[in-house]
């Protein structure tokens, strides 16, 4: 077999891989090979993902993406990811990044479509998220939604936006030890009881807690972190605040 052709062979080979019809020189070689290599790479993702999210057509995403196995290496959805009506998010990103420094969910954000859940228990729950800012204001539960515990509590700063929909907050922020940061959007209204005895928040977010509090419920209970109240308000201070929502118990734990 003669050079030339053993050269023609080589170069038909790398164009029936790569998908390209130009002539390929001598020089250019190297750089075929590692564009064939990036091609395989390719059509791997494309295969994973596309079974993974059965084309973009993927509806049931409960722990879809939970266990320490997700991690920013692993975590590159070819789709957005959009679960269906109800409680099709359950557990979704439970101990996501387990093990690893948070990541800043403002990176992943476009990602994720939530327009048609409801329910978002256990969430978020032990995620190795940080910076979450999400609109679930058509939610009814979000019962354990970003409760910490086997990663000791790693979340620093959430922002929602909620409505008197939601009638469960059970856990929702249950043993979130490092959660200081804590907003909800203009327009959230908060309408059950809701504990956040283990977030040393700042006063800037409990003031934002706090005019969230629903005026029209009763019989309801709001609890914050005793040291984060006294680091952060005078007791006048503190007597004026809960003084704009009579309607509700105000506890310190």
């Amino acid at each position: 077999m003669s050079f030339k052709s053993i050269m023609t062979a080589i170069a038909d080979a790398l164009r029936a891989k790569t998908g390209k019809t130009d002539k390929v020189t001598l020089n250019q070689i190297p750089t075929e090979i590692n564009n064939v290599y990036e091609a395989g790479k390719k059509a791997e993702y494309d295969a994973f993902w596309d079974a993974y999210q059965e084309n973009g057509n993927r509806q049931m995403y409960s722990y879809a993406f939970s266990g320490m196995g997700w991690n920013a290496e692993t975590f590159k959805p070819k789709y957005v990811i959009k679960p269906g009506s109800g409680n099709f998010a359950y557990g979704l990103f439970a101990l996501f990044n387990y093990g690893n420094p948070n990541l800043d969910f403002r990176n992943y954000a476009h990602l994720l479509d939530l327009s048609n859940v409801t329910i978002g228990t256990y969430m978020f729950q032990d995620a190795r998220f940080d910076f979450i800012d999400l609109d679930l204001s058509k939610f009814t539960s979000l019962q354990s939604a970003f409760s910490e515990g086997w990663s000791s509590g790693k979340k620093t700063t959430i922002t929602l936006k909620v409505s008197e929909k939601c009638t469960s907050f059970n856990a929702c922020f249950s043993y979130c030890t490092a959660l200081t940061n804590l907003t909800f959007k203009d327009g959230s209204v908060i309408a059950v009881t809701l504990n956040l005895q283990h977030s040393p928040l700042t006063k800037e977010s409990i003031i934002s807690v706090v005019n969230a509090l629903s005026q029209n419920v009763t019989s309801q209970t709001v609890t914050f972190k005793k040291s984060a109240k006294e680091a952060a308000f005078t007791d006048d201070e503190w007597s004026e605040l809960i003084a704009t929502k009579p309607n509700w118990t105000f506890s310190l734990l």
